[in-house]
């Protein structure tokens, strides 16, 4: 998603979804913890509004829906509009390292002008690696490497 504002370009902002999640998780008793330790199944839902380009640094904008869906089993396979499908091969002290498979949209050279020439793009699925540090629940750093199939 990308905001545009008077003084620049403000990227990957989560305006909705992550600030009621931010709100909710501060009230006391709002999580829940489990009784007898961590359930197998994590679901999480949730929904926003974004404002971005139709393609990475281009114009035009347009305002869009922002689905989030993250399920988890035991801290293993998950899946999520954020990461796409994967399984934590290495699942040890805030670290996790395993496989993921994505989705790329694609687009049109006719979006833009200043795709003249470049071509299409098609939507593919996507295969790669992740590597994540999360040593608590309000941060974690991440990178994955992708190429589509």
């Amino acid at each position: 998603m990308l905001l545009t504002f008077a003084g620049g370009t403000l990227r990957y902002v989560w305006l909705f979804a992550m600030a009621l999640c931010f709100a909710l998780a501060a009230l006391p008793g709002f999580a829940g913890e489990a009784a007898a330790g961590k359930p197998d199944w994590d679901i999480s839902v949730g929904g926003g509004v974004g404002y971005e380009p139709r393609f990475a640094f281009g114009e035009p904008h347009r305002v869009t829906p922002i689905p989030y869906l993250d399920i988890s089993w035991r801290d293993r396979f998950y899946l999520s509009t954020e990461d796409g499908l994967g399984y934590n091969v290495i699942h040890w002290s805030g670290f996790n390292l395993g496989p993921v498979l994505d989705w790329s949209d694609g687009r049109r050279e006719r979006a833009s002008s200043r795709l003249s020439g470049f071509g299409n793009v098609e939507p593919a699925p996507q295969a790669g690696v992740f590597a994540e540090y999360a040593p608590s629940d309000l941060w974690r750093l991440y990178v994955r490497g992708k190429r589509s199939l």
